[in-house]
């Protein structure tokens, strides 16, 4: 508030402690909270939304071996706890999720989401098993000779054309 920033750029946990610690202040600088790295908890980011009403909230989503790769504009949130959407894929990047049975997963389907483009890693440092593992020949275009990522979360495709962050596959948990 001192300095007069105006666009803020964190994880949601950091936005969370600078929301309780606000008590009662406001922001009137910011023009843009932008978060990434976690899930933002609804009610946390209700609480985000009342310290800054007129900044506009971005959600940016992409695991390190993508870096961002979907975006969201929060301009409403949901009257419950459901989260809030990770969005559709950036520029010069693509996102399709592919469902257990290998078909690509069409709106309202549950599927694995996939990456490709240009901020797709090119593998593992020193651990080409792991690398095999994540980056696999694109499935939605067995003809060309490409790499995907897998990045193990689950999603939902939504009419909008926006991505629900659903969970994961393989039950990793982000710690600290």
């Amino acid at each position: 508030r001192d300095e007069g920033i105006t666009v803020w750029y964190s994880v949601p946990s950091a936005l969370m402690l600078v929301t309780r610690a606000a008590a009662g202040g406001s922001f009137p600088g910011l023009r843009a909270v932008v978060f990434a790295g976690e899930v933002y908890p609804t009610k946390h980011l209700r609480a985000l939304r009342a310290l800054v009403p007129d900044a506009v909230l971005w959600n940016l989503y992409g695991p390190t071996e993508t870096n961002v790769c979907t975006y969201y504009r929060v301009d409403e949130l949901p009257e419950d706890d459901r989260t809030i959407p990770i969005g559709r894929a950036c520029e010069n990047t693509e996102v399709f999720a592919i469902r257990p049975d290998g078909g690509v997963a069409g709106m309202g389907e549950e599927g694995e989401l996939y990456v490709r483009g240009s901020s797709v890693m090119r593998g593992y440092w020193g651990r080409p098993e792991r690398s095999a593992e994540s980056l696999v020949q694109n499935p939605a275009a067995p003809h060309l000779p490409e790499l995907v990522y897998r990045t193990g979360d689950l999603v939902k495709l939504r009419s909008d054309g926006n991505y629900d962050f659903l969970g994961r596959r393989d039950h990793q948990v982000k710690s600290r």
